[in-house]
């Protein structure tokens, strides 16, 4: 395996629901190299991820379109309606800018993902697309199947362009492309503004495709006064044409009501009225602990209740601390009308660190898989120890934290926030303790020679006071 070797960048990590609606499909970027790996796709249970250097899970793009050092990772499952077939599409960004999109087919017996048929989709470089923002951005696809065919998949790749604005891009899987600008979804400061995520649940009635779709946006120095971080917005789609309605941005609630104008849109926000992180440097007196304004990656799930949009009753929100601890806040009953304008988050209670391990010290990237109609959640990040570690919850509990890689993450240096210090805190204690020792043993060793010093004194002036001649005396 060919590998440029660059610095350092952080690892992105990408993860959605695997064949047939179980297990999950992992990919991630390594720190050190341009290598794009994936979850081996013969487990459909636990994902399993090989890191060894003759490990061959990861894809091959051509040589002139490599994924960008750092790029952000997305993706979504396919399977073929006439071949019964599975794969993966995998977006990324390559250095131009440019958003690359990639086909794979599952192969059982060996578990790698192969490129398709040159004549269906291999690469495709969407040239027609505005480029992505070089630095921050993530890019967040969503994929609707209209059940017509092995190459009729519709995919919507979202993302922040290099204006700032967040772009709704439709693909087909012949790679047409369809982009609509969303200015619905423009953050109140595009320079501050990180586009994060989305999720989205469709269907199909009458050729209109329609459905809900959750987007995050994540204005850094704004959140907590006046950014909005998650809406949730209906849609509708009839032929090429794409209509997204929400509520203005920001709102003084939780959930807005609906009107008359938006019978079928519902919207959330976040914001610092009713997620106040505390005053300064008391960060975890509020809402959301151990937030700051270096926190770039945050996941939001939606849970949908009877496997409806319509019944979802539950989103949360997911991130990864400054103390490299997972935190998140939860919202329930969104859909009873008598909780409208009542809603209020909740801190989601911290576990002990065997099912919530701490996250690697440099490496804050983190993942969702959820099942829209169960109870059912997985979180997928980098650990302390440079493993990607699973964490699930089920039937209304957390289970122990599961390590899905076979090894450390090539180039991934094993650093948690608090082995260094406590490193520190450790040579302190003992050097501290050496010192101790050592002015004990000066001051009884001083005590001592005084203690004999004395001693001796006293034996000489008992000596010196007997008469010279005891028979002298009358």
């Amino acid at each position: 395996m060919t590998i440029l070797v660059v610095a350092e960048s952080k690892i992105n990590l990408a993860a959605w629901t695997g064949k047939e609606g179980h297990g999950a499909v992992i990919v991630f970027q390594e720190p050190t190299s341009r290598v794009v790996r994936y979850s081996l796709c013969s487990n459909t249970t636990m994902p399993s991820i090989p890191t060894g250097d003759d490990d061959e899970n990861y894809i091959k793009p051509p040589v002139d379109h490599p994924p960008r050092q750092g790029t952000s990772i997305s993706g979504s499952h396919w399977k073929g309606n006439e071949t019964g077939k599975d794969g993966v599409f995998i977006f990324y960004q390559e250095d131009s800018g440019r958003l690359v999109g990639t086909k794979h087919s599952c192969h059982p017996a060996n578990g790698l993902y192969e490129q398709t048929p040159i004549e269906t989709l291999n690469f495709v470089v969407f040239n027609d697309l505005w480029p992505l923002h070089s630095e921050d951005t993530e890019i967040e696809t969503l994929m609707q199947d209209y059940n017509l065919g092995d190459d009729l998949h519709i995919y919507r790749a979202f993302y922040r362009d290099t204006s700032g604005n967040i772009e709704q891009n439709r693909i087909d899987g012949q790679g047409a492309t369809v982009r609509t600008h969303v200015s619905q979804l423009r953050p109140p400061n595009r320079a501050l503004g990180v586009f994060v995520g989305a999720r989205s649940e469709a269907t199909i009635k009458g050729g209109v495709l329609s459905g809900f779709m959750v987007v995050s946006l994540v204005p850094h120095q704004l959140f907590r006064s006046t950014g909005a971080a998650m809406q949730i917005s209906h849609f509708s789609e009839s032929s090429l044409s794409m209509d997204i309605r929400t509520f203005p941005s920001p709102l003084p609630e939780p959930l807005a009501s609906a009107t008359n104008e938006t019978a079928a849109t519902e919207f959330m926000s976040l914001s610092g009225s009713f997620l106040n992180g505390g005053s300064k440097g008391q960060e975890d007196d509020g809402m959301l602990s151990q937030w700051g304004e270096d926190i770039e990656h945050i996941k939001i799930s939606h849970r949908v209740g009877g496997g409806s949009r319509d019944d979802a009753d539950e989103a949360s929100v997911w991130y990864i601390g400054n103390d490299s601890n997972l935190y998140g806040v939860s919202l329930s009953g969104i859909n009873q009308p008598s909780n409208r304008g009542a809603l209020q988050w909740m801190k989601i209670p911290r576990e002990e660190e065997s099912k919530w391990p701490r996250a690697h010290l440099y490496h804050h990237d983190l993942s969702l898989v959820t099942t829209p109609s169960d109870d059912d959640l997985k979180i997928f990040y980098v650990s302390y120890c440079c493993n990607i570690v699973q964490l699930h919850y089920a039937n209304g509990e957390w289970e122990d934290a599961r390590a899905i890689t076979t090894g450390p993450i090539k180039g991934c240096e094993t650093k948690s926030s608090t082995e260094i210090p406590w490193l520190w805190i450790g040579i302190g204690i003992g050097a501290g303790a050496l010192v101790l020792l050592a002015i004990v043993l000066v001051l009884w060793c001083s005590c001592r020679r005084r203690s004999r010093g004395k001693k001796e004194t006293s034996m000489n002036q008992v000596v010196v006071s007997f008469p010279a001649d005891p028979k002298g005396r009358k």
